[in-house]
């Protein structure tokens, strides 16, 4: 090759496009795998805040539900016993029987005050009654404080609402959706996993209204049945009912004397059916629905109500701060930072917050959420990892293939030049001589015998470096089948001393044999013909590099191997020569035409026929000058087998 830097360049340009091609298959990859990361960590959050939703909602709809069941005659301090559902706030007759509202003296949890504002913009609340239900209040129950405390409660809310405010809001609940449909598309978004909360929310429900009717129910009753007592007293004394005082009765008012007496007229089915609410049976009455509102930044529960055509505002202020501070803890477990805030808007109200409860225009601030860092998952991370090392792998071996390709290509390239150069040498000199004895020109019989021989030494060196040549040609097509025998090494050294001897000759050099009959007598099993090439060419180097001097052959036993030392007295080997000695076509024709001939196959080819022997071949460190080979081959026992 020429020029390969310009192969070099080419494999490194693609090796570039293969690296950036991977590099943005990876970069692509990751950045995938981090969206999609992303993606989950938000699902997981929107997860999270759809079940603090329902949470907060399973929360607080009991308490809206709750408010929500009580009737509307409730919002008066007192109310008749015996009057029809639609005729409680009716003016009261001398001598009715009168029940304590049970919000007269409650103490609902995260319920400030209830109010109600008749059509006159009158404020009241049944838990601050005025005149004489005041004083009966004071004198029979003992709630005096509670009775103040509610008063004050009452003017500061005065004070800070006003009575067209109040209305306008209440209005505006009711031109609203119902937040029952917001609650059902929540509902069926919810995940399965938030169902028992819901069932959980509607059996409080249930459990809560059953009570609370229950609990009217035995009031009723135990009015009625009182009534009817004191009717049956006041006729036994003479006394009329136009005489009578205002009557009020509570069930724990009730003296133990009083319990144990029942009116003989008076049953159970007669005071159920003067207590069971009718309004089934009439429209004079139509109660709102309760529902959450914000008034000047106070939660309220606001509901509009229509009795024999008055309009009617009722409602509770509830206590916000309680209500998060508890709300917060039901979902603190789910979202650690979550904040709840004030919903005014009016587009976000009407369901257009995602965030928003359903019970109460109230929205949930997740707050920020700890993430660790955006890692690569393990099977992405172990895919590109493969991937790299695919790929480096791939590029590194078609590197040292192509390395193994240039190199190889430059060895035959300089194999060829140094070929061509062997053979014009002996070429040449064949064309000359035999012209000139052809001609008739060479008329010495001496100088004719000089030209015949030296044609003869052409010709073997020509035919031992075409023979070399189709050797290593053999060898790296096909493994070849040794025709091996058994020897000893005495005739194995006398079936090649001559050959060698004649080429030590030729060279002006002499050839000492130094082994000992013992030693002649070991047996081997081996393809004499491949000893003789390889002995052979060990000769022949030295003839070439060492130039004068005594070539010495000697034969040492290691164990299982004979070990043959082809020793020469010449300047040695180089430790540049070294790296490449055995290398093939390792010579160009530079060098080959500046050394001794030969184009560097011989010690390649030796070594490879060595090995094929089962043997080695080596180059020895002699401590000294010249260059000594060592050819290792197996030894036969008696037996006939390798030892």
């Amino acid at each position: 090759m020429r020029r390969p830097w310009i192969i070099w360049l080419i494999f490194a340009t693609c090796a570039a496009a293969v690296f950036a091609a991977t590099g943005w298959i990876s970069m692509l990859v990751i950045d995938l795998d981090r969206r999609d990361t992303t993606a989950q960590r938000q699902a997981d959050r929107e997860e999270q805040i759809r079940l603090a939703l329902w949470r907060a909602d399973a929360a607080l709809m009991p308490l809206i539900a709750r408010e929500n069941a009580r009737p509307y005659f409730q919002y008066s301090a007192f109310y008749p016993a015996q009057q029809a559902y639609s005729n409680k706030q009716t003016t009261l007759n001398y001598g009715d029987v009168l029940m304590p509202s049970p919000l007269l003296a409650a103490k609902t949890p995260y319920v400030k005050l209830y109010f109600q504002i008749d059509e006159d913009g009158r404020v009241t609340s049944p838990q601050t009654p005025t005149g004489e239900w005041l004083k009966l209040a004071a004198s029979r129950y003992d709630m005096t404080a509670q009775l103040n405390e509610a008063a004050n409660t009452l003017s500061n809310w005065r004070a800070d609402n006003d009575v067209k405010s109040l209305r306008s809001a209440a209005e505006k609940n009711a031109e609203a959706p119902a937040p029952e449909a917001q609650a059902t598309v929540q509902a069926n978004e919810a995940p399965a996993a938030n169902e028992p909360l819901q069932q959980a929310a509607v059996a409080q429900l249930d459990e809560q209204s059953q009570q609370s009717f229950a609990q009217q129910k035995q009031t009723l009753l135990n009015a009625a049945e009182y009534a009817k007592r004191r009717d049956l007293e006041a006729q036994s004394r003479g006394l009329s009912k136009a005489g009578n005082s205002v009557y009020e009765s509570l069930p724990g008012s009730i003296s133990q004397g009083e319990q144990k007496s029942s009116a003989p007229n008076a049953s159970a089915a007669d005071a159920v059916q003067i207590a069971k609410p009718q309004a089934a049976a009439t429209s004079a009455v139509d109660e709102g629905e309760m529902r959450a509102a914000w008034l000047n930044g106070e939660l309220v529960l606001l509901r509009q109500v229509r009795v024999d055509g008055r309009e009617l505002v009722q409602g509770c202020w509830l206590d916000w701060p309680a209500i998060r501070t508890w709300l917060v803890s039901e979902m603190k477990d789910v979202l650690p930072g979550v904040t709840l805030e004030a919903v005014t808007d009016a587009g976000a109200s009407a369901g257009g917050d995602t965030r928003m409860l359903a019970a109460a225009p109230i929205r949930i601030v997740p707050g920020p959420m700890e993430y660790a860092a955006l890692g690569l998952s393990d099977p992405v991370r172990r895919a590109l990892m493969l991937a790299w090392i695919g790929v480096v792998t791939a590029v590194a071996a078609a590197g040292l293939l192509l390395r193994g390709a240039v190199a190889l290509s430059e060895r035959r390239g300089a194999f060829v030049s140094a070929v061509t150069h062997e053979l014009r040498t002996p070429l040449t000199t064949f064309r000359m001589y035999t012209q000139m004895l052809a001609d008739g020109m060479v008329r010495d019989e001496e100088k004719r015998g000089q030209y015949l021989r030296t044609l003869r030494t052409e010709s073997d060196r020509l035919g031992h470096l075409v023979e070399n040549v189709l050797a290593y040609a053999r060898l790296e097509r096909v493994k070849l089948d040794r025709r091996a025998e058994d020897v000893t090494l005495g005739a194995l050294i006398e079936r090649v001393h001559d050959r060698l001897d004649q080429r030590a000759l030729q060279a002006g050099m002499t050839l000492g044999v130094d082994i000992d009959d013992a030693m002649r007598a070991t047996l081997l099993r081996t393809d004499i013909g491949a000893v003789d090439q390889i002995l052979f060419n060990l000769v022949d180097n030295a003839c070439k590099y060492a130039r004068q001097g005594r070539i010495e052959l000697t034969a040492k036993r290691g164990g299982a191997m004979m070990e043959l030392r082809v020793r020469d007295q010449g300047p040695g080997v180089g430790a540049d020569v070294k790296r490449r000695l055995f290398r093939p076509f390792s010579k160009s024709a530079t060098a080959a035409a500046g050394s001794a001939p030969g184009v560097g196959l011989g010690l390649a080819l030796s070594r490879r026929l060595a090995r094929s022997l089962g043997g080695a071949l080596m180059l020895e460190s002699s401590g000294g000058a010249g260059a000594c080979f060592v050819l290792v081959l197996p030894v036969r026992d008696a037996g006939g087998r390798g030892d």
